[in-house]
């Protein structure tokens, strides 16, 4: 089969971008104390409101840095020949949950395209939702979830969306293709089409209509 776990990227990059302005604001706030404070710190606030203001800030990033890499939300959806299975673990400083759900492709009834709007914003992440015949078990559902439905948080995985949708979509229709799934090159299922192939599809589908 095929795994996609969830890219770890930008949560790394905003993790190690935090520590660093956490070292610096730190420094800047230390040198100012021992004598050196236009060494680090900016014109206008080489003063002692401005080494408190930069350590307070340095504090600030620091223990949200601290917190991001300790709260921990990883999803990993394996592709099988029987099958969809989702395995999402949640790690929250020392307690882990662990949510894992497995749907075989006779119980997908319809695969459909959805968005997960942030609270607070008008962005919107794609998600990918597996709509199911028999009712999932209320113990391995998350709160995007329903009884006849499993979401899938296509925005957290490695792949791109669209390619990750078409092929789940393609897999559900036509059995035969499962079988490319036990093949060593599966994982090619999920390279996007070249883009010469993109641009002849969408403008077959504007001829269309």
């Amino acid at each position: 089969g095929i795994s996609v776990p969830t890219g770890r990227t930008a949560v790394f990059t905003t993790v190690v971008a935090m520590l660093g302005l956490t070292a610096y604001g730190g420094t800047a706030a230390f040198a100012w104390h021992i004598g050196l404070g236009e060494t680090l710190l900016p014109f206008g606030r080489d003063n002692r409101e401005g080494a408190l203001f930069v350590s307070l800030c340095a504090a600030v990033l620091g223990t949200i840095a601290v917190l991001i890499a300790c709260v921990r939300f990883d999803t990993t959806l394996y592709i099988y020949r029987g099958g969809v299975r989702r395995h999402v673990c949640r790690r929250i400083f020392l307690k882990k949950q662990v949510l894992d759900t497995f749907v075989p492709w006779g119980s997908i009834t319809r695969i459909g395209a959805g968005d997960l709007g942030v609270r607070g914003g008008t962005t919107a992440h794609p998600v990918i939702d597996l709509h199911t015949a028999e009712p999932l078990p209320s113990d391995s559902r998350t709160r995007h979830d329903s009884e006849h439905r499993l979401a899938v948080m296509a925005h957290q995985l490695v792949v791109e969306p669209n390619t990750l949708f078409a092929l789940l979509e393609k897999l559900a229709e036509d059995p035969a293709c499962r079988e490319r799934l036990v093949e060593s090159d599966a994982i090619d299922l999920l390279c996007p089409p070249p883009l010469r192939e993109r641009f002849r599809a969408a403008r077959a589908k504007k001829a269309i209509r």
